[in-house]
Order: C-alpha cells, then structure tokens, then sequence
C-alpha cells in the first residue's frame, strides 16, 4: 500500500522532480572547483629536430640545444655533429636542428690503412682528421667494402694520389702532379692550350709514363721565368668593434707562378714586342683576412660645456645650441633615427655629412655650426626654425 502511495506522489509530481535535479545540477555546475590550466609560458619554443630521415617537433622550456635534444630522447656521441652547435642558447621562438650521425670510416692510402669515428661525409675533410695529408690534386674516392663491420654502417676511402710529371714547357722545365692518363687529359687538367704552332714529343691520346713531356713553339723566341702572385685582402665588417679596430686575422702570402713569355727580336736582338704565352701556378697565394670595425659609437665621455667648448661654436650661443640639440637628440652623441639615418647629437642626415665621426659629438657641433650659420644666418635663425616647423 506505502509502496503504491509512493508511485502516485512520483506520477502526480513527475515535473516538479525533473525541475528539482536540473535546477541541482545547474548549481553544482556553477560551483563546482575549475581545473587549473596548465602554464606552458616556459615551453614556447619550437625545435624542428632532423635525424635519421625524419624530421620530430620538440616543444622546450630548455636552455640549450644539447639540453632540450637530451630532455627530447635524442641521444648523441662525442662524434655526432649538431647544427647549430649543442651548446647554442635557445633565445629564439623556433629552430631548425640538423643532427649529423657518426659513422665509422675506413681510409686506404698505399699500404696505410686508417679507421675513424666522424659525421663528416667529405672524403678531403675524414682524411683531414685521420692526419692524411694530401694534394690538391689528389682524390678521394669511395670503394666497395665487404668487410662484415663496414657493412653494416662503415664507408670505406681510398686515396687516388696525383703521379709527378715532368714538364718542358717552352724551354722551362719544372714538375706537376696529376691523376692524368694522356697528354689530353694533362693539358685540359692544367689549362694549358696549344696553338697551331706548337709541338710537343706526345701525341694528344698517349698515355703519359713517366718520361719528360716536351713543349715548345716553332719559329718563335720564348722565355719562361718564376713571378709572384700578389697576394689579395679579404675584409671581414665586425660591427662589435669600432672603426678604429683593425685585427689581421691571416696574414697575406704571395704565390709564384711560372711565366712564359713570346718574344719578337729583331735583327740587333733587340726585344721588339712581348706577350704572355702560358702561365702555371706552381705555389698558390694566400690571402690576406683583415678584421675591420664597423662601429662608429660615441665612448670617450665628456659634458655639454666640454664638446662646446671644443667644436668653436660661440659662447654667446651656447643657449640657442643647448635648445635645439636637445630637442634633435637630448645630448646622446649616440643617437640614431633607423628609419632616416640621421646621427649624432645635431641629426645630421645622412649621417655621412659629418666629417670625421657623425657619433662623435664635437664631430657633430662643428658640422652643425656651419650648417645652421650657412643656412639660417646662425643659431638663432635655427631655433627660430625650429619652433616654427618642428625642424630645422
């Protein structure tokens, strides 16, 4: 009887309850504890990580890339090659990260045999690391290897080294190198080029075999003699230093080459003309790399009164120079408009109007007392300018 009683209640009020729980599950909803969002300020820099053939996005809080690579799985040997370096800063929002993978590799040169850890793939630079020295005008080359470690991950080299040969070349005799098979393949190789009337004791398609090598001209005085290849500078901007810095990184050597001229003697045996026939490199020049500062930032200190005094602006107008100098750059003998060019205390645009140093700040004052003395009878006339256009 209760349990029917019950059944009717529920029936009669059905609509009533319903309303009821929605009503207590809005406010459990409403008032119910939020979840707190997780803070990956720290985390917003995006590494794009190639390794093995395949290219993985790491998002980092890391300092460095060793770090955040380390804290990403990668692990590296001491061999392996990071681009950037590993222990570069992770200043920027996103980098692209090249991991180069040591390998093991084997280098064959004569009888000697080497082995090496490296993640270089150039045959000239792993033979650089083993100590092998070479020739410019010798090769590296793979070669096959069916050694069971090698197969597996090794790369094996074999250095193909430049034979000498013995060369005449209009009556100047000297020795080469080359990997050469015929006297063809020598003269392409070196840049030489015969003419019509020249000969030599090889027919193009022989192959060399040690024996001298003849060349000379018919009907024609020449002479062969050793010269200096000047050497040339390279210049390096660093703008970290200022224009005063100069730093020789690698000092400049000259080459010598070997010159071979045609002559045109008459009958006295005088030299009527003369002309470069050929010419072969025999020691190449170094050049000269010279670090040059860029920089024209104002350092040597000082006051107003002190760059006044010095520029020979009059002491009578000091106030009128005070205004409008403050009002260009607030006395920073350092100031510089980016999207102008203007510099220095007076603005000058371009800056290279100023003679001597647009940042150096009595530099500065004596190009503006001629400028406004040339263009506006003086200071005053500047000033008033100034006020009037907001210019000067």
């Amino acid at each position: 009887m209760q349990t029917k009683l019950y059944l009717l209640f529920i029936k009669n009020n059905l609509k009533y309850l319903v309303a009821l729980l929605l009503i207590l599950l809005f406010a459990y909803l409403v008032t119910m504890p939020k979840a707190k969002a997780k803070d990956v300020s720290g985390s917003n820099k995006i590494l794009s990580v190639y390794d093995k053939g395949k290219t993985t996005q790491i998002l980092t809080d890391k300092k460095t890339i060793e770090e955040a690579l380390k804290d990403a799985g990668f692990v590296l040997s001491e061999a392996d090659i990071v681009e950037p370096a590993k222990n570069t800063e992770i200043v920027a929002t996103s980098y692209s990260v090249n991991i180069y993978r040591a390998h093991l590799a084997s280098m064959q040169d004569g009888f000697s045999r080497k082995r090496i850890m490296t993640a270089s793939s150039d045959g000239k630079e792993i033979a650089k690391q083993m100590g092998i020295k070479l020739r410019p005008e010798d090769r590296v080359d793979t070669k096959k290897d069916n050694s069971l470690e090698m197969a597996k991950t090794g790369i094996s080299y074999v250095v193909r080294r430049a034979r000498p040969v013995k060369i005449s070349l209009y009556g100047s005799e000297t020795t080469i190198y080359s990997l050469a098979e015929t006297l063809e393949d020598l003269l392409k190789e070196k840049n030489i080029t015969l003419k019509d009337e020249d000969r030599a004791n090889f027919q193009p398609k022989d192959k060399l075999n040690g024996d001298l090598i003849r060349i000379w001209r018919i009907g024609v005085n020449t002479q062969t003699v050793e010269e200096d290849i000047n050497f040339t500078t390279e210049t390096i901007r660093d703008a970290n230093h200022d224009m005063n810095y100069r730093n020789v990184k690698q000092e400049g050597k000259n080459g010598r080459k070997k010159v071979t001229y045609e002559s045109v003697i008459n009958e006295k045996g005088e030299v009527t003309d003369r002309k470069v026939i050929n010419s072969i490199e025999i020691t190449p020049m170094t050049p000269k790399i010279e670090v040059v500062g860029t920089s024209m930032r104002y350092t040597g200190g000082g006051s107003k009164s002190e760059w006044l005094s010095q520029s020979g602006i009059d002491p009578g107008d000091w106030g009128y120079a005070e205004f409008l100098i403050g009002k260009e750059s607030h006395w920073n003998p350092n100031a510089y408009n980016a999207s102008s060019g203007a510099c220095g205390l007076a603005q000058a645009l371009p800056c290279s109007k100023v003679p001597g140093n647009g940042f150096n700040p009595v530099d500065s004052l004596r190009w503006a007392n001629g400028y406004v003395k040339g263009r506006y009878g003086g200071w005053a006339g500047a000033v008033a300018h100034s006020k009037s256009t907001g210019w000067y």
